[in-house]
């Protein structure tokens, strides 16, 4: 009997490109139903395609309460790729086409306050990521202002967007 040599198993792809099996519809409405299916393929790993899905939220119906969720989620997809320069641009169409958006509380999100504010964090995140600190600082200041804007945490703490910031620059010093 001969032995088979075994192959190594194979690296996993940061994004998969190709989508898995369709998800249920989400009580009817039609950008929530795509929201879910975005957020579905997240899940999955398949980035790409759930980029694809969110920006279709918001191309069919920018006036939709999810438009600006969907950007800031399209955006967070791309930092998990680790394309920042993308991700800087999808903030940034938050914070200048949504200043007054407010977070929608889809799935039991556990944010409140304005996109905008989240979109800058992130956005202040990925400019460090990049080295860019002065960029960050600019985003830092701005969050500032902010203050109704947090995030719930487990124990049932808030925290400021501004806070997070914070401790994004704290973090980046203590490495």
């Amino acid at each position: 009997m001969s032995k088979k040599k075994q192959s190594k198993p194979r690296r996993k792809a940061a994004a998969k490109t190709s989508r898995p099996v369709k998800t249920k519809k989400a009580a009817g409405n039609p950008a929530l139903d795509l929201f879910a299916q975005a957020a579905s393929l997240v899940s999955g790993g398949y980035l790409f395609d759930a980029i694809k899905v969110f920006e279709r939220i918001v191309k069919e119906d920018r006036a939709n309460e999810l438009a600006d969720d969907a950007l800031v989620n399209a955006g967070l997809c791309y930092i998990q790729m680790r394309l920042y320069p993308d991700a800087i641009a999808q903030f940034t169409r938050v914070i200048q086409g949504f200043p007054d958006s407010t977070i929608a509380g889809v799935f039991g999100g556990q944010e409140v306050g304005k996109t905008a504010a989240k979109a800058l964090l992130c956005r202040l995140r990925s400019y460090l990521a990049i080295g860019d600190v002065d960029s960050a600082k600019k985003d830092l200041a701005s969050l500032e202002k902010y203050t109704d804007s947090y995030v719930v945490d487990a124990q049932g703490n808030k925290k400021t967007f501004h806070e997070l910031g914070k401790e994004a620059f704290s973090a980046l010093q203590h490495a």
